[in-house]
């Protein structure tokens, strides 16, 4: 099994290489994907010439900014793999999560295509181990809305999925800005799919100011969020 690890960046050229730096040489990523959302031509410059002798990187630069949520369908369609890890440019990946994914790969077999495989840590501050080898789908997500983690849960990728099935999915709303995740994991959950979180799988989800979700209209945001989570609590 190979994966494409995916990664949208807008702005980051500092921040991008810490992504996979740890992660590079491990043989289970035989790409890696970058899709620059139209930043300043400075910094797409430096991205460039940062990434100019990592063999395994392709680089991509939108004609116009495309927002968070196009931008990572746009970004997951550029994959040759048909599993790909899609992940924020501002927070770093582990060797543990690659690992945690061997593991259960070893157990399991296979990965299925109705899954996105979830981060049991995203030190270090969230910690999903409660659910751990759980399935999570329509039936049972509702049961969990009262708790902050799994709130944090849906509003974060940094995940494994299928390509095809993320694709088939995807629908593009313009009302969704920064919540783009939680509307995607909403439409996941919506199509009769699931999550499954696996243990021991690990990465590092920094916080800093330049943040996507800090810098929009948080109270807009947050209201999405709400709407989609309740979205959530009547599925049927």
């Amino acid at each position: 099994m190979k994966l494409s690890l995916v990664i949208t960046t807008f702005n980051r050229s500092d921040m991008v290489l810490k992504v996979f730096d740890k992660v590079y040489d491990h043989p289970l990523i035989d790409e890696i994907i970058i899709v620059d959302d139209c930043s300043e031509w400075d910094e797409y410059c430096k991205l460039s010439e940062l990434l100019m002798r990592k063999w395994k990187v392709v680089l991509f630069r939108n004609e116009k900014n495309l927002g968070m949520s196009r931008n990572k369908a746009e970004a997951i369609s550029k994959a040759s793999n048909e599993w790909c890890i899609l992940f924020d440019s501002d927070n770093e990946l582990y060797l543990e999560y690659l690992e945690a994914l061997e593991n259960h790969l070893y157990i399991n077999k296979l990965l299925l295509k109705n899954y996105i495989y979830h981060p049991s840590l995203a030190i270090p501050e969230h910690d999903y181990g409660f659910f751990d080898e759980m399935e999570i789908d329509k039936t049972n997500a509702k049961k969990f809305l009262h708790m902050a983690e799994f709130r944090c849960l849906l509003n974060n990728c940094n995940y494994i999925v299928n390509r095809d099935e993320y694709l088939r999915i995807y629908k593009y709303d313009e009302t969704i800005k920064e919540s783009d995740t939680i509307y995607f994991n909403t439409l996941w959950l919506e199509a009769g799919n699931g999550f499954y979180v696996v243990p021991g799988m690990k990465y590092h989800h920094r916080k800093h100011s330049g943040s996507g979700w800090l810098n929009g209209d948080h109270k807009y945001n947050m209201n999405k969020a709400a709407e989609l989570q309740e979205k959530i609590r009547l599925l049927k």
